[in-house]
Parts: C-alpha cells; structure tokens; sequence
C-alpha cells in the first residue's frame, strides 16, 4: 500500500458510492461514508482558533479573548487526528488487515470558497492521504439531480458553474499535489477502462477484472428525484396523443431519382414505433419513376409536393421548413433507412431538454461501404468540430422547428452540395445540439450519393464553408477571437490532433486570445473554458515533449563533450609520443621498413 488514507472528494450525484464500493472491495481499505462536512466544522474550528491567536495581547480575565495564549495548534491537529482514526476505524480500529482509512466527503457550496486550504488542512489530520477526486458528465449530474442546495433543482446554469468551478478547484489541487491526488470520472469507472487499472496501481492494490465486475453488478446509491421516461404504450403518453391535424413531429424527405432505394426508406420511416408525424415527400424533379413509388404508399400522414423541374437540394430544404407543422422536423434522404426506434427516441429526449435545438445520432454505413460514423457527442464536442466542417450526421438530424423561425434560419444556395455545413453553423450559433452515440439511421453509400456525383463542386463548397467557420462566423461566434491564417492553419492541425513543438507559440497565442468574461452567455464561458483547457493540456504536453527532447540532447551532448576530452587525451599522448626521443632516434629505421615493405609489394604484384 502506497498510502494509510484515502479519502475521496467529489459533488453529488457523481458517482462517489460506486467508486467507494470499489474501494471497499479490497480488504486492506475501510473508506465510509458520507459525514455532513463533520471534517469541515473540524476546520472551521481550528481556524477560529488561528483567528484568535491572531488578536492583540489580552491577559485580563475579564477581557474577551482571555486565555488565547495557552491555545496549542499542534495540540489541536494531533488529538482531532487521533479521534477522526477511532471514529472512521471505530469497530475495525483493532483490524490489522485494513492498512488504509478514509472517508468519501460530498463538496457542499459552503466549501467551495475554501476548497484548497481544507484539503491542505486534510492532509494535517490524515497520515499520508491520497486525494481521489471523482467528477462525472455535468449534464448527467443535473439530470440525477436530488433535491439538495448543491446541484440546483430548477437551475442548471447554476448548477453547470458550480460543477465547473468545483473541477477547476480540484485540477488545482492535483496540479500542486501530484503525488498524492488522481482524478477519475463516473464514466472511466463504468466502462472498466484502464483509469481503474491506474488507480489500484497508484494506491498500491491488485486489480481483477473479475473483482470489478461483482462490483458493478450491484445497484449503489439511492434513485434520484427526475421525472423517467417510462416505457409505456404510446396511447398512454401524451406525447403520442397530439391530434393528427397538428403533428408533434414533420418527417422531411427531399428526393431527385431515388427510384432504386426510395421505398425502402419509405417504409421505414411507416414503421416507427412513435406514429404521431406527418411525412412530407418532396420531388424535385425526378425523371425516373420515384413519383409514381411515392403515390403507390397510400398513408394519411404522407404530405406530397413536387418541383415541376430540379431546383436542387437547398430549394427543396428550404420549401419543406416552410411547410412544416410540426414541432419538431426529422430529416432523411430517399436512400436511408431509419431505425424503428428513431423517432422515439429523438422526440422523446427533446421533450425533456428544451434547451436543445438540434439533435443527431450515430450512423450504420452499408451498401459499396460498410462502417459506423460516430458524431462528437455533447454540445461542446460538436460546436468544436464544426469548425471544420458538417459536425453531424444531417439525414440523422431532427431540429427545433421554433428555432428555425425565430432566427429566421434558412439553408444556403451559394453552398452546393455542402449546404448542411453553413446551416448547422447557424443553429450552433443560437441552441445547444446533442448526438446519440446509438445509431438511429443506416446511411447507404452508393455510386449516386452527391460525395460520388458532384464531388468536384462538394469539395469546393465544402472548403469555402471551412473558410466561413473560421473568417466570418464560427471561429468568431463560437470562440469568440479573431485568428491569422496561420494561427486558423495551426488550430486546425491542434484540434485534429496533428501538432508539433514548433507550433508551442502559436498556440499560446491563440488560447491568450480567448477572454472569459461574465457578459457571455453561460454556454459560450463553457465552450471557450473547454477551449482552453484543450490547448493548455496540448501545449503543456508539447512543452513536456521538448523537455524530453532537451534531456536527450543533453545526454548527446555530455557524450561529444566526453568523446572530445577523450581526443584532447589522446592527441596529448601521441604529440608526447613524436615528441619522445626515442622515437626520433627510430626515425630512420620507420623510414626503412617503409622502403623495404614497399620493395616487397612491388616484386609481388610484378
């Protein structure tokens, strides 16, 4: 064991009781639980002791802070230190298996403004503490909410600023504290990933997979207070009740010679388990037989329209948001298929996050390719890579259909063939977006997709939209600073992950350049404090590498330094040698064998 105590720090509602059973898995542990901030009125206590000592000399008894001369600080550390061991140990003090104690400690907001030094003050009551700081996903943590002063029930600006004030506290603490603090989330300990493999190496204990999945498999903590989705029939729930004349959902199908696939995704949009929708089709000119397909489904909820003549995507985009009387609109293209769940599953979760205006899926491609295209998932995730292009899969998308007209957003005609990127930059401007990491849709890919057809015009739309995102909205929007085509070259490489030491400067700038300020709105603090945290990571592990880099250079060099006094050595020894009398006197002799040795090779070779 590399540490007699262990004491875990986290907020609510962050997965502290799982980590803590975890903990307590091992035998040689004894971590309990939760305590009320006992540990923190200890220090509060004992500085009020400080601040008494801090007062002018009073030596009368009938003066108020008589006595405070006798008061012995160390006194107070020592025995509060003794009895928080018998009251954590208490029935197990006796126990010489258990070779480390502690306690999980739930952040309360009191705490906050003195995080730092009560941890410093922990370290003086705990024999070689090791700090694990347990954080989860804050919108989760929100939506397990309890009814508690900490995680606000009704606020969740507030309570996303507190989380992120709290994790800037304890990376604080990390940072200054290395050795004896790790940091791991509510996911890493879930998924089993190899942060759990680190923490038992860290503290010292064997790690089973076996152990770790026993642990798991048992329920911890207590239900949290949010309104479930229940599994019910639709007729049951409200949101399958809206009358037909007034849709909660418009299904979206732009379509131009799909003859091929178009039932198919037909069909499968029909067989939604959610059935509350009306489908607009719309033919833009097909000169195939796609019409008469279309008019061969006989469905109420089918709206058809038609352009006389191909007017092309955007026009058609556009005609259907106009049309649309549904709360929400859910996209698809004439050779897709959607996922008999879909439309649940999206209406669903934006019924119950009105902050999101557009949210998308992972996605299945088949047919000439097969794989799975994963979106960035959270709102921050996305925004980010929207900065070089579309950040979501758009057949999978469904969109707010009162955010669309408040902001008056349309798509684009000056960008064919690449109209979905600039669109969603509009939407990622003025509402939050989320991607289900479930695939919801299977993308066909064929030799008619527009990537095949008009790759050409895709390819050169697609670079002038990159170009928006950086010069004239997102980059000044999203992140909210002004960059040189050189700093917009290196940013790109950073967030794709393709960086190197030279850009150490260019980086530093570009994350010097982006203030923080409480006039922005809470999402945009977000966004560029995760901006920033990117860059600093990246640049610290750039200067982490230079220093690598130094440290062999250093070692090259004390080699050649090293190899020259060597030579310096030598050159010495044999001047002395040619300087030496007898070598001299064998001049002569050295000058015969020469002669001699080159007579013999001459007769040889003759």
């Amino acid at each position: 064991m590399n540490f007699q105590s262990i004491l875990i720090i986290s907020y609510a509602r962050s997965g502290s009781t799982l980590l803590q059973s975890i903990l307590n898995s091992h035998e040689e542990l004894l971590v309990r639980g939760e305590n009320y901030n006992f540990c923190y009125h200890l220090f509060k206590s004992y500085n009020a002791l400080k601040k008494t000592k801090g007062k002018s000399e009073q030596l009368l008894p009938k003066q108020p802070f008589f006595g405070y001369s006798v008061i012995d600080e160390k006194y107070f550390i020592n025995n509060i230190a003794e009895t928080v061991k018998k009251l954590l140990l208490a029935e197990q003090l006796e126990n010489l298996k258990i070779k480390a104690y502690g306690f999980k400690e739930v952040r309360y907001p009191g705490t906050l403004d003195h995080l730092l030094v009560y941890l410093d003050f922990l370290k003086q009551i705990f024999p070689n503490p090791l700090f694990v700081f347990n954080t989860r996903n804050k919108d989760d943590v929100f939506k397990s909410r309890l009814n508690l002063c900490w995680v606000q029930k009704k606020d969740y600006q507030k309570t996303i600023e507190r989380l992120i004030r709290a994790e800037a506290l304890f990376s604080e603490f990390i940072k200054n504290n290395p050795t004896n603090s790790f940091h791991i989330s509510y996911e890493e300990v879930t998924t089993k990933s190899d942060k759990l493999k680190e923490l038992h190496n860290f503290i010292g204990l064997p790690y089973t997979e076996a152990q770790m999945v026993k642990v798991l498999a048992v329920p911890h903590s207590v239900p949290h207070t949010q309104k479930q989705i229940k599994q019910v029939e639709p007729e049951n729930q409200s949101i399958y009740r809206m009358p037909k004349e007034n849709p909660l959902v418009t299904v979206l199908l732009c379509t131009y010679n799909d003859e091929r696939y178009i039932a198919e995704t037909i069909q499968s949009i029909l067989n939604q388990t959610y059935q509350n929708f009306e489908f607009i089709i719309l033919n833009d000119g097909s000169t195939d037989k796609t019409k008469q397909i279309i008019q061969s489904f006989k469905d109420s909820r089918i709206r058809y329209l038609e352009h006389s003549e191909n007017k092309g995507l955007e026009d058609s985009k556009n005609w259907g948001l106009t049309e649309a009387r549904g709360k929400y609109i859910a996209y698809i293209d004439g050779d897709d298929i959607a996922m008999p769940e879909r439309l649940r599953t999206q209406t669903l979760f934006m019924e119950e996050n009105p902050k999101v205006g557009l949210c998308a899926s992972a996605v299945q491609v088949f047919g000439a390719k097969s794989n799975y295209y994963f979106p960035a998932e959270t709102d921050l995730q996305i925004r980010g890579r929207a900065l070089f292009g579309t950040p979501l899969n758009h057949p999978s998308c469904m969109i707010r259909t009162s955010v669309l007209r408040k902001y008056d957003i349309r798509y684009r005609k000056d960008f064919p063939a690449a109209e979905d990127h600039p669109f969603m930059l509009q939407l990622l401007k003025v509402t939050e977006a989320y991607c289900f990491p479930t695939v919801l849709l299977k993308y066909r890919w064929h030799d008619q997709n527009i990537s095949v057809t008009k790759k050409p015009l895709q390819i050169a739309s697609a670079k002038r939209a990159k170009d928006l995102a950086f010069k004239d909205l997102a980059f000044k929007e999203l992140a909210g600073i002004e960059v040189t085509e050189e700093e917009q070259e290196v940013y790109k490489d950073f967030w794709l992950g393709d960086y190197h030491i030279r850009q150490i400067s260019t980086l530093k700038n570009i994350r010097n350049k982006i203030q923080i300020d409480a006039d922005l709105d809470f999402r945009e603090i977000e966004f560029r404090s995760y901006l920033k945290k990117r860059l600093s990571n990246t640049i610290e592990e750039l200067y982490e590498t230079l220093i690598n880099y130094a440290e062999i250079f250093d070692g090259k060099l004390n080699q050649i330094v090293q190899l020259e006094k060597e030579n310096k050595q030598l050159h010495l020894k044999l001047n002395d040698t040619l300087q030496s009398m007898s070598w001299k006197v064998t001049h002569p002799l050295r000058l015969l064998g020469k002669w001699l040795l080159k007579l013999r090779s001459d007769f040889l070779n003759n």
